[in-house]
């Protein structure tokens, strides 16, 4: 049988994409049905893969073929800092699809960037600030006034997902893009962010539930502004690991955001509850619907401003994790023009519509910016207009 036209690829090149890919040579070899020897042939250069194998390579590694042919690889930037303490993985382990969201990620900021200044715009500066040796009420309260997030507003929002959409409406008016990424499992990580400004980066994992995702913002944006971006699971929300000491502010921060010490105190269930006895738990489940959060976040508040014991709060939070996993939201059907709106951010989507209009890209870098079919366009546009105006 005919081989068929063979690649003549740079075979340094062909190693070095699938090691940043984190694909292990076997799992290559049954992806194209070959054997380990013959891609670590490919790697050594004693082999050369045909164009079909290339462009096979190409797609798994989510590279261009065209790179296969560089003389050397391009400078990439630094992956975020590694802040999960799940499992017993190696710091900096990431699995292919949270390498791939990681630089869509980037890739993604400097098409903004571009775009921007395509288009004559500058983005907003960030200038939200934040120190390790601040108080989590202060910065917490410190963030809801840069975020203009109101309690008025939080309290009206009928389900987590409001509240989350509005939040991310809010973060993108302030400058922040942020995204989805998908094909992650929540407890390999929750989030990540790029601290670089302007136009810093929050990617939440779509896969975790609305509570979980909408605390993965906070917790994500005083990364940003310790700027000290990473690659964060939450799993220690509850204090069932250890983490580090940014995990634990962060936390405690993205917990006083979204619950306000004042705003909790004067809850009428907290108000009623009088002296140390303890709560009944349909009082937690109340409260923690009530400001979007999980029955975790809503126990370590009322730690937090000593409407909890610390014995109580360990003693419940450890039956909290013998009676929950980590719940993941309801399947349900999502038309493409919101999927793509969902997973791109409004803003990048409103930049890149807008520099399509304004004759500044072409159809077909549209499509390939935001991954849409082009036949969705008008509905995508239609949508992120609508709500912007």
């Amino acid at each position: 049988m005919a081989r068929g036209i063979p690649a003549y690829v740079n075979h340094r090149m062909l190693a070095w994409a699938r090691e940043t890919a984190g694909i292990d040579r076997a799992d290559v070899a049954h992806h194209l049905q070959t054997t380990t020897d013959r891609i670590v042939a490919w790697e050594n250069g004693n082999e050369l893969p045909t164009m079909r194998q290339a462009r096979i390579l190409a797609s798994l590694y989510k590279r261009p073929l065209s790179l296969f042919y560089f003389d050397d690889p391009p400078i990439e930037p630094p992956r975020p800092t590694d802040f999960r303490v799940t499992g017993r993985r190696e710091e900096g382990d990431f699995p292919p699809a949270l390498r791939f969201a990681i630089r869509d990620a980037y890739n993604r900021r400097e098409d903004a960037t571009r775009l921007l200044r395509a288009l004559g715009l500058t983005a907003k500066p960030f200038d939200l600030g934040v120190s390790l040796s601040e108080k989590a009420d202060v910065v917490g309260e410190r963030m809801r006034k840069w975020a203009n997030l109101t309690i008025d507003e939080q309290s009206k929002c009928s389900e987590p997902r409001v509240l989350y959409n509005l939040v991310r409406q809010k973060l993108e008016q302030n400058g922040i893009l942020t995204f989805q990424m998908s094909g992650i499992p929540d407890e390999t990580a929750s989030g990540f962010s790029i601290a670089e400004t302007p136009l810093p980066v929050i990617s939440v994992n779509s896969g975790a539930n609305p509570v979980r995702r909408l605390f993965t913002l906070f917790h994500e944006l005083v990364h940003i502004a310790l700027q000290q971006g990473g690659v964060c699971d939450l799993s220690s929300i509850d204090g069932s690991a250890r983490k580090p000491r940014v995990e634990e502010f962060c936390n405690r921060v993205a917990g006083a955001v979204l619950v306000p010490r004042e705003a909790l105190l004067s809850h009428p269930i907290v108000k009623g509850h009088v002296g140390n006895r303890p709560w009944v738990q349909n009082q937690i489940v109340q409260l923690a619907a009530q400001f979007c959060v999980s029955k975790y976040v809503m126990l370590i508040r009322l730690r937090a401003v000593k409407k909890a014991t610390e014995a109580y709060c360990s003693q419940m939070l450890s039956e909290y994790r013998k009676q929950e996993g980590i719940e993941s939201p309801a399947a349900s059907f999502v038309r493409v023009h919101d999927k793509v709106a969902s997973v791109n951010g409004r803003l990048f989507t409103r930049l890149v519509l807008d520099s399509y209009f304004n004759e500044q890209i072409s159809l077909v870098e549209l499509s390939n910016l935001l991954d849409l079919n082009l036949e969705y366009l008008d509905r995508l546009a239609d949508k992120i207009y609508r709500e912007a105006s």
